[in-house]
């Protein structure tokens, strides 16, 4: 499996990375289960989605056009920057060892009947980027596919029209959980879905500029 397959659909056409930096994942077969005999029951039954990622507006845009489906419920908050847990839920799954969360902290994208994610080809760069074995590796992917998403997300915004001041809410609200406005949504849907259609023009390198990115942290000429 290569390291395209592993990000999300999105990430992989932007990411620029050495095949193998990224591990092979198959949540299929939790590791987890079969190397922490007392946990095994949580993990086989929910594995890593025991928390409520953000998705970014212009992934929520490909998955819809994909699927379309429900994505409002008590445990979320949707805003034009995108998908995001309310403050309740993300202080229950932080107040909540890991391995001690249960159906009520599941993600909303989780399908528990299959005991798989429901949205794998579009899963946010915090699912992607998860991965059984943590390393100063994996971790620095974490935090650099995280910028990328958060980074898009807001040109996205601004692409779209939304005010510097109406940005910085959003942020806020990625960062603290706190929600400062109630978006209508037909609006959000046709946000989403904008956000997708313009993301799809990008390349890896003007997001390179954005965030002097570099998979391993290195500066690039």
């Amino acid at each position: 499996m290569n390291a395209g397959n592993n990000l999300n659909s999105i990430l992989s056409r932007w990411l620029l990375h050495e095949p193998t930096v990224v591990p092979p994942v198959d949540c299929g077969a939790c590791s987890m289960a079969a190397t922490d005999p007392a946990n095994a029951a949580r993990w086989s039954l929910f594995k890593c989605c025991a928390f409520q990622p953000f998705f970014p507006n212009f992934s929520l845009g490909a998955l819809l056009v994909a699927s379309p489906r429900e994505l409002w419920s008590d445990q979320v908050y949707l805003g034009p920057l995108g998908l995001m847990a309310v403050k309740e839920f993300r202080d229950g799954c932080e107040q909540t060892p890991d391995e001690l969360r249960g159906p009520e902290h599941l993600c909303t994208f989780y399908d528990a009947k299959e005991r798989r994610c429901g949205v794998w080809e579009f899963r946010p760069g915090e699912c992607s980027s998860y991965y059984c074995q943590t390393s100063p590796v994996n971790q620095r992917l974490s935090e650099r596919t995280f910028a990328v998403e958060s980074a898009v997300a807001q040109m996205a915004m601004v692409e779209l029209g939304f005010s510097p001041a109406q940005i910085a809410a959003e942020v806020e609200t990625l960062n603290s959980g706190v929600t400062t406005a109630v978006w209508d949504p037909a609006l959000l849907l046709d946000v989403y879905r904008r956000a997708f259609e313009w993301s799809e023009g990008l390349k890896p390198e003007q997001i390179q500029q954005w965030l002097d990115f570099d998979i391993l942290g290195k500066v690039r000429p």
